[in-house]
Protein backbone atom coordinates (compact mmCIF):
# COMPACT_ATOMS: atom_id res chain seq x y z
CA UNK A 1 0.00 0.00 0.00
CA UNK A 2 1.43 3.12 -0.93
CA UNK A 3 -0.17 6.64 -1.34
CA UNK A 4 -2.54 6.19 -4.21
CA UNK A 5 -1.84 9.78 -6.37
CA UNK A 6 1.06 10.79 -4.53
CA UNK A 7 0.39 14.15 -2.65
CA UNK A 8 -0.07 17.70 -3.37
CA UNK A 9 1.86 20.77 -1.44
CA UNK A 10 -0.38 24.30 -2.18
CA UNK A 11 0.60 26.76 -2.84
CA UNK A 12 4.22 26.58 -3.68
CA UNK A 13 5.67 28.51 -4.03
CA UNK A 14 4.69 29.76 -0.43
CA UNK A 15 4.69 33.62 0.75
CA UNK A 16 3.21 33.82 3.81
CA UNK A 17 4.96 30.17 5.09
CA UNK A 18 1.49 28.62 4.82
CA UNK A 19 0.88 25.56 3.03
CA UNK A 20 -1.56 22.68 3.06
CA UNK A 21 -0.55 18.98 1.72
CA UNK A 22 -2.78 16.93 0.65
CA UNK A 23 -2.85 13.36 -0.10
CA UNK A 24 -4.80 9.79 -0.68
CA UNK A 25 -3.81 6.76 0.50
CA UNK A 26 -5.39 3.21 0.70
CA UNK A 27 -6.46 2.46 3.94
CA UNK A 28 -6.23 4.00 7.71
CA UNK A 29 -2.66 4.04 8.37
CA UNK A 30 0.73 5.80 10.20
CA UNK A 31 1.66 9.02 7.64
CA UNK A 32 5.25 10.44 8.80
CA UNK A 33 5.94 13.93 6.83
CA UNK A 34 9.64 15.60 7.16
CA UNK A 35 10.85 18.47 5.70
CA UNK A 36 14.23 18.91 5.30
CA UNK A 37 16.79 21.77 4.34
CA UNK A 38 19.23 21.38 1.91
CA UNK A 39 22.24 20.16 3.80
CA UNK A 40 19.93 16.93 4.77
CA UNK A 41 18.53 18.52 8.45
CA UNK A 42 15.23 18.41 9.62
CA UNK A 43 13.11 21.32 9.84
CA UNK A 44 10.38 20.29 11.11
CA UNK A 45 8.52 16.33 11.74
CA UNK A 46 4.89 15.49 12.31
CA UNK A 47 2.98 12.21 12.52
CA UNK A 48 -0.93 11.06 11.38
CA UNK A 49 -3.11 8.63 11.49
CA UNK A 50 -5.13 9.15 8.45
CA UNK A 51 -8.46 7.28 6.64
CA UNK A 52 -7.78 7.40 3.36
CA UNK A 53 -6.56 10.76 2.39
CA UNK A 54 -6.22 14.43 4.81
CA UNK A 55 -5.56 17.43 3.72
CA UNK A 56 -2.73 19.20 6.31
CA UNK A 57 -2.80 22.60 7.03
CA UNK A 58 -0.35 24.59 8.54
CA UNK A 59 -0.90 28.16 9.78
CA UNK A 60 3.01 28.69 10.25
CA UNK A 61 5.88 26.52 9.84
CA UNK A 62 8.29 28.50 11.34
CA UNK A 63 10.89 28.20 8.82
CA UNK A 64 13.33 31.08 7.08
CA UNK A 65 12.89 31.81 3.24
CA UNK A 66 14.59 28.82 0.92
CA UNK A 67 14.21 25.38 -0.74
CA UNK A 68 12.91 22.77 1.09
CA UNK A 69 13.14 18.88 0.58
CA UNK A 70 9.08 17.82 2.19
CA UNK A 71 8.87 13.92 2.16
CA UNK A 72 5.83 12.01 3.25
CA UNK A 73 6.55 8.31 4.20
CA UNK A 74 4.12 5.95 4.20
CA UNK A 75 4.76 1.92 5.31
CA UNK A 76 8.35 3.10 5.10
CA UNK A 77 7.98 3.52 1.49
CA UNK A 78 8.71 7.69 1.03
CA UNK A 79 7.33 10.21 -1.46
CA UNK A 80 9.42 13.51 -1.83
CA UNK A 81 8.87 16.99 -3.41
CA UNK A 82 10.74 20.42 -3.30
CA UNK A 83 8.79 23.15 -1.61
CA UNK A 84 10.27 26.83 -2.14
CA UNK A 85 9.73 29.05 1.13
CA UNK A 86 10.00 33.07 -0.36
Amino acid sequence: MFLRTGFKIYPNPTVDKSIKISYHVDRVTKVEINLYNLLGKVARRCFQTCKHQAIISSATILITGGIYILELMVDNKRSVQKLVVQ
